[in-house]
């Protein structure tokens, strides 16, 4: 079994739209979605992933899970 990479994308925009603030649905903040990020890469860790690829947006919210994790 070769070698696979994950790749990651973030969306700055997701979660905060006007229609979930009118819903009073959850909103993620920035920093939330960063946690996310890193927690699914702890995940993939321990899944035994070694290789992620990431775009990372001006908010680096990929990037900064990437170096937290």
């Amino acid at each position: 079994m070769g070698s696979r990479t994950i790749g990651i994308i973030a969306n700055p925009a997701s979660g905060k739209d006007v229609r979930r603030l009118v819903a009073k649905a959850s909103v993620f903040d920035n920093r939330e979605k960063s946690a996310i990020v890193r927690r699914a890469l702890v995940g993939a860790l321990n899944a035994g992933a070694n290789k992620f690829a990431f775009l990372d947006d001006s908010h680096n919210i990929a990037g900064g899970g990437v170096r937290r994790a």
